[in-house]
Protein backbone atom coordinates (compact mmCIF):
# COMPACT_ATOMS: atom_id res chain seq x y z
CA UNK A 1 0.00 0.00 0.00
CA UNK A 2 1.30 3.36 -0.92
CA UNK A 3 1.23 6.15 1.57
CA UNK A 4 0.90 9.63 -0.01
CA UNK A 5 -0.47 11.17 -2.82
CA UNK A 6 -1.10 14.51 -4.30
CA UNK A 7 -3.63 16.89 -5.11
CA UNK A 8 -4.45 19.70 -6.86
CA UNK A 9 -6.51 22.42 -7.17
CA UNK A 10 -8.57 24.57 -9.71
CA UNK A 11 -8.79 28.47 -9.28
CA UNK A 12 -11.20 30.80 -11.17
CA UNK A 13 -10.76 33.62 -8.96
CA UNK A 14 -8.43 34.64 -6.53
CA UNK A 15 -9.37 38.00 -4.53
CA UNK A 16 -7.51 39.07 -1.26
CA UNK A 17 -9.25 40.06 1.56
CA UNK A 18 -8.50 41.45 4.87
CA UNK A 19 -5.21 42.30 6.23
CA UNK A 20 -3.93 41.11 2.72
CA UNK A 21 -6.38 43.35 0.72
CA UNK A 22 -5.75 46.53 2.99
CA UNK A 23 -1.68 46.22 2.84
CA UNK A 24 -2.19 45.98 -1.22
CA UNK A 25 -4.18 49.03 -1.17
CA UNK A 26 -1.67 50.94 0.97
CA UNK A 27 1.43 49.71 -0.57
CA UNK A 28 -0.40 50.46 -3.79
CA UNK A 29 -1.42 54.63 -2.51
CA UNK A 30 2.52 54.78 -1.46
CA UNK A 31 3.67 53.90 -4.87
CA UNK A 32 1.51 56.36 -6.83
CA UNK A 33 2.42 59.27 -4.08
CA UNK A 34 5.87 58.70 -3.66
CA UNK A 35 5.88 58.90 -7.98
CA UNK A 36 4.00 62.08 -7.55
CA UNK A 37 7.00 63.32 -5.37
CA UNK A 38 4.74 63.93 -2.25
CA UNK A 39 7.59 62.16 0.23
CA UNK A 40 10.39 64.03 -1.12
CA UNK A 41 12.78 65.47 1.53
CA UNK A 42 12.87 68.63 -0.05
CA UNK A 43 8.98 68.87 0.31
CA UNK A 44 9.36 68.61 4.04
CA UNK A 45 8.68 71.51 5.74
CA UNK A 46 10.84 71.49 9.06
CA UNK A 47 8.15 71.44 12.46
CA UNK A 48 8.47 74.34 15.65
CA UNK A 49 10.13 73.18 18.66
CA UNK A 50 7.23 74.62 20.22
CA UNK A 51 4.31 75.54 18.62
CA UNK A 52 1.99 78.03 19.98
CA UNK A 53 -1.28 77.36 17.65
CA UNK A 54 -2.49 74.28 16.47
CA UNK A 55 -5.83 73.43 14.83
CA UNK A 56 -7.10 70.37 14.65
CA UNK A 57 -9.06 69.21 11.40
CA UNK A 58 -11.93 66.77 12.67
CA UNK A 59 -15.27 66.23 13.65
CA UNK A 60 -16.39 67.51 16.91
CA UNK A 61 -18.22 63.97 17.70
CA UNK A 62 -15.04 62.05 17.69
CA UNK A 63 -13.17 59.89 20.22
CA UNK A 64 -10.30 61.13 18.63
CA UNK A 65 -10.61 64.61 19.45
CA UNK A 66 -11.15 64.25 23.09
CA UNK A 67 -7.93 62.53 23.58
CA UNK A 68 -6.03 65.17 22.12
CA UNK A 69 -7.67 67.82 24.10
CA UNK A 70 -7.21 65.45 27.09
CA UNK A 71 -3.72 65.65 25.93
CA UNK A 72 -2.84 69.24 24.99
CA UNK A 73 -4.76 70.66 28.26
CA UNK A 74 -1.26 69.53 29.89
CA UNK A 75 0.06 72.49 27.48
CA UNK A 76 -1.39 75.72 28.85
CA UNK A 77 0.32 77.75 26.26
CA UNK A 78 -0.96 76.47 23.43
CA UNK A 79 -4.12 78.59 21.23
CA UNK A 80 -6.13 75.08 20.41
CA UNK A 81 -8.43 75.93 17.60
CA UNK A 82 -11.00 72.92 16.04
CA UNK A 83 -11.94 73.29 11.95
CA UNK A 84 -14.98 70.60 11.85
CA UNK A 85 -15.27 68.13 8.86
CA UNK A 86 -16.84 65.16 8.50
CA UNK A 87 -14.29 62.35 8.60
CA UNK A 88 -16.87 59.59 7.69
CA UNK A 89 -18.95 58.59 4.60
CA UNK A 90 -18.83 59.86 1.70
CA UNK A 91 -16.97 63.06 0.44
CA UNK A 92 -14.90 63.14 3.91
CA UNK A 93 -11.44 62.45 2.47
CA UNK A 94 -12.48 65.17 -0.22
CA UNK A 95 -13.33 67.61 2.83
CA UNK A 96 -10.54 67.03 5.13
CA UNK A 97 -8.46 67.77 1.78
CA UNK A 98 -10.20 70.66 1.40
CA UNK A 99 -9.79 72.49 5.03
CA UNK A 100 -6.19 71.38 5.21
CA UNK A 101 -5.61 73.58 2.05
CA UNK A 102 -7.65 76.71 3.42
CA UNK A 103 -5.62 76.58 6.69
CA UNK A 104 -2.21 76.56 4.60
CA UNK A 105 -3.12 79.05 2.39
CA UNK A 106 -4.31 81.38 5.19
CA UNK A 107 -1.48 80.49 7.60
CA UNK A 108 0.64 81.07 4.22
CA UNK A 109 -0.61 84.82 4.16
CA UNK A 110 -0.49 85.68 7.93
CA UNK A 111 3.15 84.49 8.11
CA UNK A 112 4.18 85.25 4.98
CA UNK A 113 5.45 81.70 4.30
CA UNK A 114 5.00 82.10 0.39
Amino acid sequence: MRRGGDISFMFHRFRLSGRGALELAFQQLRAKLEGEGLFAAERKKPLPRFPLNIVLVTSRQTAALQDMLKVLRRYRFLQVSLFHVPVQGEGAAKEIADAIRLLNRQAAKRWRLI
